[in-house]
């Protein structure tokens, strides 16, 4: 009975939004949500007896364990305050699983009551619980561009990708867990057209949205210029035939990068017929991976992963032969940095400063010093003089004050709130002390299980002269945060990292999902991503 009632209040709302004109918004705007990529609204129509919500949900995998469900005591809460309940959906089931696409994605459509006239936003919100979905700040009204010194069109076509309904417009370096969208780009026919206005020359970056939440994205960069640049975009598997053209900066960039495509295809085909031969890993890592795959409980599991870490630092990971290709990748991206630096150094335009900045990013990951000595002096000497108020200014700023994080070197004050909103400061925090600094973000599963092993560690020392302050990359609530520090049990001081992420810039692991940094009372780094013996070790010796 209840089934053909709702049914029939579907059937009425349907006929009554058929026979009126709703007003649609493409694309809404949003302040942030919680489900990094996973969950995306493409559409809202407005009616006078329902409001039509779109939803699109994303899979990493098509594997059964990968389904989801939509909760039927989800709400809207307008500006107003004012909650609206679902009436029905379209395309699922709502509180029952839905199985995985093999297109990558699901689209459905659930149905609310319809809003007040005089709402302008709306908060999505699937339940009260932590994992629950939620979209905040949703606008019911179109945002426009203000014209700014950089007006850059860009056209594109994508080839190959018919689930590809979209593209997530980002500055470079933004990582897309933690930072929301410059603008959404909707695709239609396989073309796109975007006006980006900006202050500076710079590079941006667009993204499939499907594959930020598969962690695998091959789309190229570009630099934003008074120009039309031409862009076009194939499937994951045809990457290297992606294209960026238009305009004098990017022809100077993509002029070294493009000579290295043809380097990295190959060496991607011979790394893609070794996992399918099944001779990319060692069989004994390749055993104990499918086992921690396959384990329910969390514990087995921790343990089996932690079992992996210690192949993996062994040098029993990798095959011989897939151990060989990455170190040819390796070979070639060092000679295109070095390419890269040579170009810096001669030719002092805004594609020059861009490459300077791979250069030093690339110069840290491999702690080159002499290399990091010679790019500072071209910053000093020729890029922040003439380029005073660019962005890359600070950033290169940033960046040569986060070389001096590594061993032997000092940790870098700051400040930064506690969930209550408090600032703390760090140095109070760790006065006197041997301190881990420990970085770490809600999705990162490497970094939550060092920050386990630590527990029964800072346990034993923390009346002795030890301490642990994390610092918890932000992009999740404040109540996901809590709710996570009291599932894996940390007992130690938490910090919440910066919208802008400077923290992370400053210690030198940018778009990682976190790290660690060992220091002595006098806030010299004793080890940079120590693991648990080491800091063990260092503690017995020295608090003991």
């Amino acid at each position: 009975m209840k089934t053909k009632l709702i049914s029939a209040v579907l059937a009425l709302v349907f006929t009554a939004s058929c026979s009126e004109t709703p007003k649609i918004i493409f694309n809404p705007d949003y302040e942030n949500d919680n489900s990094i990529g996973m969950l995306e609204i493409s559409k809202i129509e407005l009616a006078d007896k329902a409001t039509f919500v779109h939803f699109n949900v994303y899979h990493k995998t098509t594997e059964p364990e990968n389904w989801f469900r939509i909760s039927a005591k989800s709400t809207l809460t307008g500006g107003s305050g004012k909650i609206y309940n679902v009436i029905g959906s379209e395309g699922i089931v709502l509180d029952a699983k839905t199985p995985p696409s093999e297109i990558g994605f699901t689209s459905f459509i659930v149905i609310f009551e319809p809003l007040d006239k005089d709402e302008k936003t709306i908060d999505y919100k699937e339940g009260e619980k932590s994992n629950d979905w939620r979209i905040i700040g949703i606008k019911l009204y179109s945002v426009k561009q203000a014209k700014k010194a950089i007006q850059c069109t860009l056209k594109g076509k994508v080839i190959n990708r018919p689930s590809s309904f979209r593209l997530a417009l980002f500055k470079e370096g933004d990582d897309p867990r933690t930072v929301k969208p410059i603008a959404y780009i909707p695709i239609k026919n396989g073309k796109f057209e975007y006006v980006l206005n900006c202050d500076y020359e710079e590079m941006y970056t667009l993204m499939f949205p499907e594959e930020i939440r598969r962690g695998s994205m091959a789309t190229p960069n570009f630099i934003s210029e008074n120009e039309i640049v031409d862009l076009t975009f194939y499937s994951l598997d045809e990457s290297y035939k992606n294209k960026v053209e238009g305009g004098k900066l990017n022809a100077e960039y993509c002029n070294i990068d493009n000579s290295f495509d043809e380097t990295f295809a190959l060496l991607e085909a011979k790394r893609e017929k070794l996992e399918k031969d099944g001779k990319a890993v060692q069989p004994e890592f390749a055993k104990i991976l499918e086992q921690a795959k396959m384990e329910k409980d969390d514990k087995k599991r921790d343990k089996l992963y932690q079992e992996l870490n210690k192949l993996s630092a062994a040098g029993k990971y990798r095959t011989p032969e897939a151990q060989e290709i990455e170190n040819e990748y390796k070979r070639a991206l060092q000679e295109r940095e070095e390419m890269k630096l040579q170009y810096a150094a001669k030719n002092h335009s805004i594609a020059g400063y861009i490459m300077l900045v791979d250069a030093l990013r690339s110069a840290i990951r491999s702690s080159a010093d002499s290399t990091i000595i010679q790019i500072t002096e071209l910053y000093n000497n020729f890029y922040a003089p003439k380029y005073p108020d660019h962005p890359y200014t600070e950033k290169m700023k940033t960046l040569i004050s986060s070389a001096g994080i590594k061993k032997g070197g000092r940790y870098i004050d700051f400040e930064a709130p506690d969930f209550e909103g408090n600032n703390v400061k760090l140095s109070e925090q760790i006065k006197g002390k041997i301190a881990i600094l420990y970085f770490w973000a809600l999705w990162c599963g490497p970094c939550i299980q060092h920050g386990k092993e630590m527990i029964p560690i800072y346990e034993t020392y923390k009346n002795k002269g030890f301490t642990v302050v994390s610092i918890i990359r932000e992009g999740s609530t404040a109540e996901e945060m809590k709710a996570a520090v009291e599932k894996y049990k940390f007992p130690w001081l938490q910090l919440v990292e910066l919208k802008d992420a400077q923290l992370y810039m400053k210690y030198g692991i940018g778009n990682a999902g976190g790290g660690d940094f060992l220091v002595d009372r006098n806030g010299v780094i004793l080890s940079k991503q120590p693991t648990i013996e080491e800091v063990e070790k260092i503690l017995k010796e020295r608090l003991e």
